[in-house]
C-alpha cells in the first residue's frame, strides 16, 4: 500500500513538474514574442485591440464630400471609425485639417534613425480612406542644395523627416500646409544625428509650405522662426499662422510672408500646444513639459500673453496635450490624459470665462501620450483624432458634441 502511495505521488509530482516547466517555457516565449509583429496580429485576432474598443461600422461616402453617416453618428463619445497598420503614427509629428477636402492631413517624424517619413499622409473623412502625397525620400537623398537648405528626394527638393510637434497648420487661402519646425534632433550631436560634414553645410532651416494641388515643397525665402518643440494656431481672422515660443509671440505675415515678434510673454516651457479661438479673437496655450495645467491667451494688440487664473476647476496637469477650437460651442477642446487612471479626459475651456468644464462621458480608455492630432471638420461639425496604443493600429476617432 506505502509502495502504491509513493508511486502515486512520484506520478503526480512528476506531471506538476513538467506542467510547472511548460508553463514557464510558455511564459518566456510569450514575453519574448508579446512584442513582435505576429504576435501582436494574432493576440488581435483572438482578443481585440489592446484599447478594448473595436471599429464602429459606417457607410463610406464619396471622396471630398458630405457623409450623411457621419451626421448619424450618436453625440458625447469617442468613436473608432478607421484602424490601419499601413503605416506607424508618430508621436512628435503635427497634423491640419484640409477644410476644402475635408482631409486629415498628417506631416512629421519620430526620426531617431527609427523613421525617415516626410511624406503627407491625408485621411479622406467621408471617404474614410488614408492615402499619401509621395513615397518618403529615403536618407541616402538628404543634401543640402546650392542655398544652404537641407533638402531630400531626388530630382525634387523636400524637407528632411522631422519632429513637428504642433508647428503645423493649413492654410485655406494659399491651399498649402504650413511646417514651422526644423530636424534639430538630426543633428550630429545626437546619438542617432546625421553625419557633421553635411549639418556644417546647412546655412538656414527654412520655414516650408506644401502647396496641395500641385504636390510640391515651397521653402520660404525668409528668415525663419522656428517652434521646435513648441506650437502654432491659424488665425483664420487674419489669415496668419501665429507661433508660441519662449521668444514671444510671432506672426507669419504679408505677401512675401516673414516672421514678425508681435508679442512677448509667452510661457517659457516646451512641450505646448496652441489654438485659435475664432469666436473671441484669442490664441490660447496650453500644455508644458512641466506638466502644468496653466491656460494662456493672448489678444492681437495686446503687449504680452496672459497667464490666466482661471479659479474654478482645472484638468489634469499635461504636456503635449491637443487642442482644437470647436465654432458650434465656441470651446476650445483638450485631450488630456489622466496617468493615474490610465484615461484620458476630454474637456472644455470657455476663453471668455476662463474656466473649464470636462465632458465624463468621452474619456478615452486608454493614455494617449504625446499627440498634436485633435482636429475640427467644419463640414460634419465633427472633432477627429489620430490616436492608438503602440501595439494598436493607427486608429482615427471622431466625436460629436453638441451645444
Amino acid at each position: 500500500m506505502l509502495k502504491r502511495l509513493l508511486g502515486c505521488y512520484l506520478t503526480a509530482s512528476g506531471i506538476a513538474l513538467h506542467l510547472a516547466i511548460v508553463l514557464l517555457a510558455g511564459t518566456l516565449l510569450v514575453g519574448k514574442a508579446e512584442h513582435t509583429e505576429t504576435y501582436i496580429r494574432l493576440r488581435q485576432a483572438m482578443l481585440g485591440p489592446y484599447d478594448g474598443v473595436r471599429v464602429t461600422p459606417v457607410q463610406a461616402g464619396e471622396a471630398a464630400s458630405l457623409n450623411p453617416a457621419l451626421g448619424a453618428l450618436p453625440a458625447g463619445r469617442w468613436l473608432k471609425l478607421h484602424e490601419t497598420r499601413d503605416f506607424t503614427r508618430q508621436e512628435h509629428g503635427g497634423a491640419a485639417f484640409d477644410s476644402l477636402r475635408g482631409r486629415i492631413m498628417l506631416f512629421g517624424s519620430d526620426t531617431h534613425r527609427m523613421d525617415w517619413g516626410n511624406t503627407v499622409r491625408y485621411f479622406d473623412v467621408s471617404a474614410l480612406q488614408w492615402s499619401q502625397a509621395y513615397l518618403s525620400d529615403p536618407p541616402e537623398t538628404y543634401r543640402v542644395n546650392a542655398d544652404g537648405l537641407p533638402v531630400a528626394g531626388a530630382g525634387v527638393e523636400r524637407p528632411w523627416a522631422m519632429h513637428t510637434f504642433d508647428a503645423v497648420a493649413f492654410d485655406p487661402a494659399c491651399d498649402c500646409l504650413l511646417v514651422a519646425s526644423y530636424p534639430g534632433h538630426l543633428d550630429p550631436g545626437k546619438p542617432w544625428g546625421l553625419r557633421s560634414d553635411l549639418w556644417r553645410q546647412i546655412r538656414r532651416h527654412p520655414t516650408w509650405r506644401f502647396h496641395i494641388a500641385e504636390g510640391h515643397w515651397e521653402a520660404l525665402a525668409s528668415k525663419a522662426e522656428h517652434f521646435f518643440p513648441y506650437s502654432t494656431a491659424f488665425d483664420s481672422a487674419r489669415n496668419e499662422l501665429v507661433g508660441i515660443n519662449p521668444k514671444g509671440v510671432f506672426a507669419l505675415t504679408g505677401a512675401q510672408p516673414e516672421w514678425l515678434r508681435i508679442a512677448k510673454g509667452a510661457p517659457n516651457a516646451w512641450h505646448t500646444a496652441t489654438a485659435y479661438d475664432a469666436g473671441q479673437d484669442t490664441i490660447v496655450t496650453y500644455g508644458t513639459n512641466a506638466r502644468a495645467n496653466d491656460v494662456w491667451q493672448y489678444r492681437r494688440g495686446d503687449a504680452a500673453m496672459r497667464m490666466m487664473s482661471t479659479p474654478g476647476t482645472r484638468p489634469p496637469g499635461g504636456e503635449s496635450v491637443p487642442l482644437a477650437y470647436h465654432p458650434g460651442l465656441g470651446r476650445i477642446v483638450a485631450l488630456v490624459a489622466n496617468v493615474g487612471a490610465n484615461t484620458t479626459e476630454t474637456w472644455l475651456y470657455s476663453t471668455a470665462a476662463d474656466d473649464w468644464s470636462r465632458v465624463t462621458s468621452a474619456d478615452l480608455p486608454f493614455a494617449i501620450g504625446m499627440n498634436y492630432n485633435l482636429l475640427h471638420d467644419p463640414r460634419h461639425d465633427l472633432l477627429w483624432l489620430v490616436a492608438n496604443l503602440p501595439q494598436d493600429p493607427v486608429s482615427v476617432w471622431a466625436l460629436r458634441l453638441e451645444p
